[in-house]
């Protein structure tokens, strides 16, 4: 299992399409799964049947996650639709045998965390398992939703074997490409707020994992873009898949730098009072 992240407009985008395409990693191309930190998926409904219990919120809880997994399912979050998929009734009986595991008639008694692990771990498995059924070849599944790994301790609880991947860029090119985004801040003090939240976050996370031992690989998207052959080989030693020297070749470093044409005196201010810290502790130069 992959778990692969970072703050959006980072890049993980464009990492998560290449890896994919190893001839031993499997993926659901272009579909974020969303179920595991995600608003009302797995974290927060673990959350209430295991520890914040009451009748009432279950219930609720619950709700919410069947709503989340059927707008996965049905091409909501403006992905392409699970149900078109070759594996999507196989995802379909995951997401019936997790139900029957913990809530059969759509409501839920106090779970313990074993209980919740076990299903939460069979319905991964599950839905790992129906896409490499599609790629005979592959020997690892890769999920990316940016930020998962946010939620490391979770994610290794569930499976104690994932590797992950964070993608990083340059705190300053983050927040003004967020601007450009219809879900992004429309301001620059927010956005530049936005990304330095997202970062003292992955600090503590990475800190955990860090302690903990967790396979962690870090990956600016400046690397690869500067050397995507090293970058590529150095990013499947790390998944100990086949050696593929060209996994990240076209990446542009033309296209990471047009941020910089946005950027007026203004914008200039806030970015270096807000962010130009954490790029430097980042090993970025102070601009």
């Amino acid at each position: 299992m992959i778990f692969l992240g970072g703050p959006g407009r980072s890049g993980t985008s464009f990492v998560a399409d290449r890896v994919q395409r190893h001839p031993q990693v499997a993926s659901y191309h272009d579909v974020e799964l969303k179920i595991f930190f995600e608003a009302d998926g797995l974290f927060d409904l673990r959350s209430v049947l295991c520890r914040d219990y009451s009748p009432n919120r279950a219930t609720v809880a619950v709700r919410r996650f069947d709503n989340l997994v059927q707008m996965l399912m049905n091409g909501g979050f403006a992905q392409p639709k699970i149900l078109s998929l070759e594996a999507s009734e196989k995802l379909r009986d995951a997401f019936s045998n997790f139900r029957a595991a913990l809530y059969p008639h759509g409501f839920s008694p106090p779970r313990s965390y074993t209980k919740f692990d076990s299903a939460a771990r069979n319905l991964v498995g599950a839905i790992s398992s129906a896409a490499m059924q599609q790629k005979p070849s592959s020997i690892a599944f890769l999920e990316k939703t940016p930020h998962n790994l946010l939620a490391a301790e979770f994610l290794h609880q569930l499976y104690p074997d994932a590797k992950f991947i964070h993608v990083i860029r340059r705190p300053e090119a983050i927040a003004v490409s967020l601007l450009s985004q219809n879900w992004g801040p429309n301001d620059i003090e927010t956005a530049a707020v936005w990304v330095r939240s997202y970062l003292e976050v992955w600090q503590r996370t990475r800190t955990f994992m860090v302690e903990h031992g967790l396979p962690l690989f870090e990956l600016r998207i400046e690397d690869v873009s500067t050397d995507p052959r090293q970058a590529s080989l150095a990013i499947c030693g790390f998944l100990e898949i086949e050696p593929l020297e060209e996994l990240f070749f076209g990446a542009s470093s033309d296209v990471l730098d047009r941020w910089r044409e946005k950027v007026d005196e203004h914008k200039s201010t806030i970015l270096a009072k807000t962010l130009s810290h954490l790029s430097v502790e980042l090993g970025y130069q102070k601009e």
